[in-house]
């Protein structure tokens, strides 16, 4: 027996669950496709389709909120992070590099200082 899609709803508010791939159609379930919806369709077995909002309906309510570049955004968070980093780096370095002049100079002059 060949196996089929079915769309699974949930049994009073037939709210979309899930997609089952089975060989017999299970209970609360229906073999057509929720196509062209946003979020959580409802299927109406009256007219055999599912309703909801398409996708057309959510782009034009949400354009408004269109997200910004987030990679961009990231990338140049990066970048900063990088050169922070960069000048930490170069810091520390000159830091060490000085005070192992010191440690050298204070053991070549046995820890006497003439103060």
């Amino acid at each position: 027996m060949e196996k089929n899609w079915y769309y699974e709803y949930e049994p009073t508010s037939f709210q979309y669950i899930r997609a089952v791939f089975s060989e017999t159609q299970p209970d609360n379930t229906t073999s057509v496709a929720p196509e062209g919806t946003v979020g959580t369709p409802t299927f109406d077995k009256v007219s055999n389709q599912w309703v909801g909002e398409s996708v057309q309906e959510w782009q034009e309510k949400n354009k408004n909120n269109a997200p910004t570049d987030e990679l961009a955004d990231l990338k140049k968070s990066f970048a900063n992070y990088q050169a922070t980093i960069a000048k930490t780096t170069s810091s520390l370095m000159l830091q060490i590099a000085n005070q192992s002049k010191e440690i050298e100079s204070l053991k070549n002059d046995g820890g006497n200082s003439n103060v």
